[in-house]
């Protein structure tokens, strides 16, 4: 019996051993599993944080780096900027006259006549002179006495009409017009001469309003001769290059105090012009500057002989000149005013018009550039070969020709004269304060117009052309001109042509710079599909594993929620 049970026992043992093997294989199996799952968990974790990093940090932080700056800008303000005529302009006429009810009656008749004007609003007051206003006017001895003593103040861009008792004394014409804001007419004036005259005199509506017109369709229309020779309306300074050019030194002598001549004729005239621009004068002498063309010799009656050039030749003048003045070396804009004395080989010296006539002046203007003025030298002077000849300079006539080509060049032009009207002579250097305020008219319209146009278009540019910067400073100067637009719209619309003007040349000026600012074209040559096809090499290989493995990342989520449900 003992030795049954040993035999019992044994076979005990020899049955466990599997079991023992089994358990044993079932607890590494669950182990390895628990390991791959642990493996697999952070595998997943690890594709789940870099899909995670990559597209809610990587992406986004791209678009903003990579994003164009572009300041908010008032587009609809812009839009809002209308054409000046659709306000128009407004200014005043005072009337003066012998008996009030003639001063209704031709206020009446103004109202009229300028109620078809599409750029002017005129409004008309009108009173009788007054006793003591009779005595001065019955006093003076002419009417350029009248003009100085000035009756009553006139505010800037407004005008005053005075009825001049026994005007016949004083001239023969009806109506004369002053230096000053003044036009004196007679008693047998009727209102539609006065209108004819200060519409083509004092406001020249036709010139303002082709101009414009030009300006907003250069390819329709041409501008008028007064705006192509006269510097553009955009310039806020200007630089004056008064030369004296000596082609042979050696042979001539001259004389000429510049400083004298600055001083006495140009500084006057550019001090009463500095409410248009701001001005600077400089003065040269230049030795060898020739004028690089050839002349005709000819022999004429009237001259005898003498060397001819063509006016039309001017362009071939100035670039030989250009390279002795270095009217270029300024970075404003610049104009030229050159005397030019020729050397004894090439005098007498005349410019001939393209109908073969002499200028009479023998002064020719190049519009935008300046003008030039020879001056021969006296027939003396080349004859003693030993030394050089002096030659004095006539400064009063020099200095006249001067202050006309500039005043032409700053758009005071020449006006056509009308039958029983004249106008003061000018017997200083200033230009007439009705001048002044006729270019300043013309120079806000302009500006206005010039500021609106620049603004529109780029409004337009900006938002057609997604991947321009706009930066702080080109957003300021863009808000700046369309509220000073707007402003100098309101003003003029309200008669205040000083403000008006001063607003207008802000607005100008502010929304040429915002126009030529280079930061607008830091990104304008590299477009949205060159963006791509720099970044997406870069970003492709990395985000196609990610794109796949998203799909293992939502199996395996599931399944975790799945497991946990179950549990």
């Amino acid at each position: 019996m003992f030795g049954r049970g040993n035999c019992a026992s044994g076979m005990a043992e020899v049955e466990d051993l599997p079991t023992m093997k089994s358990k044993k294989e079932k607890v590494e199996m669950k182990k390895a599993e628990k390991e791959e799952l642990e493996e697999e968990n952070a595998r997943m974790l690890a594709a789940v944080a870099f899909a995670v990093v990559l597209i809610c940090i990587g992406l986004p932080l791209w678009w903003k780096t990579t994003q164009v700056y572009r300041v908010a800008l008032p587009y609809e303000k812009i839009a809002s900027l209308r054409a000046q005529e659709e306000q128009g302009l407004s200014l005043k006429l005072t009337l003066l006259t012998i008996e009030e009810a003639r001063g209704t009656q031709l206020c009446a008749d103004f109202d009229t006549v300028f109620r078809i004007s599409k750029l002017f609003r005129i409004s008309c007051t009108n009173r009788a002179l007054n006793p003591s206003e009779k005595a001065v006017i019955g006093g003076v001895q002419n009417l350029a006495e009248l003009d100085r003593l000035d009756i009553i103040p006139v505010e800037i861009g407004n005008i005053l009409l005075v009825e001049v008792p026994g005007m016949l004394r004083l001239t023969q014409n009806q109506i004369v017009l002053g230096s000053k804001r003044a036009l004196f007419f007679s008693s047998e004036t009727g209102a539609k001469k006065l209108a004819m005259v200060l519409n083509e005199w004092l406001l020249r509506e036709e010139t303002i309003t082709h101009t414009l017109k030009a300006m907003r369709a250069p390819t329709l229309a041409g501008k008028s001769k007064e705006a192509r020779t006269r510097v553009p309306p955009t310039v806020g300074s200007l630089d004056i290059l008064l030369s004296l050019a000596v082609p042979s030194p050696e042979e001539i002598k001259v004389d000429w105090d510049i400083t004298a001549a600055i001083e006495d004729y140009l500084h006057p005239f550019l001090k009463e012009m500095s409410s248009i621009s701001n001005f600077s004068v400089k003065s040269q002498v230049t030795y060898f500057a020739t004028l690089g063309v050839r002349k005709k010799a000819v022999n004429t009656i009237e001259l005898g002989p003498h060397y001819a050039i063509q006016e039309e030749l001017l362009p071939q003048i100035i670039s030989p000149l250009e390279k002795k003045i270095g009217s270029h070396v300024s970075t404003s804009a610049s104009l030229c005013l050159v005397l030019y004395i020729p050397g004894c080989t090439e005098a007498p010296l005349h410019f001939y018009t393209k109908k073969g006539q002499v200028v009479p002046t023998n002064a020719i203007i190049s519009a935008r550039w300046g003008g030039l003025v020879v001056l021969n030298p006296p027939k003396h002077a080349c004859k003693n070969d030993d030394e050089p000849a002096e030659m004095r300079v006539q400064t009063l006539k020099v200095m006249g020709l001067f202050l006309a080509q500039l005043r032409q060049l700053l758009g005071i032009p020449e006006l056509d004269p009308i039958p029983s009207a004249e106008m003061l002579p000018l017997m200083e250097a200033e230009p007439r304060l009705w001048e002044i305020d006729s270019l300043m008219r013309t120079r806000a319209l302009e500006q206005v117009t010039s500021a609106t146009l620049t603004l529109q278009s780029l409004s337009k540019l900006l938002g057609q052309i997604g991947n321009i910067v706009i930066g702080d400073e080109v957003g300021r100067s863009i808000f700046v001109a369309t509220e000073h637009a707007h402003r100098a719209e309101a003003l003029l619309s309200q008669g205040h042509l000083k403000e008006g003007f001063d607003v207008a040349r802000v607005a100008f000026l502010e929304s040429e710079s915002a126009f030529t600012d280079p930061s607008l074209l830091a990104l304008l040559y590299f477009p949205d599909d060159q963006k791509y096809a720099v970044y997406i090499p870069l970003f492709l290989p990395v985000m196609i594993p990610v794109l796949m493995s998203l799909k293992t990342i939502k199996n395996w989520i599931f399944k975790k929620l799945g497991k946990s449900k179950r549990d």
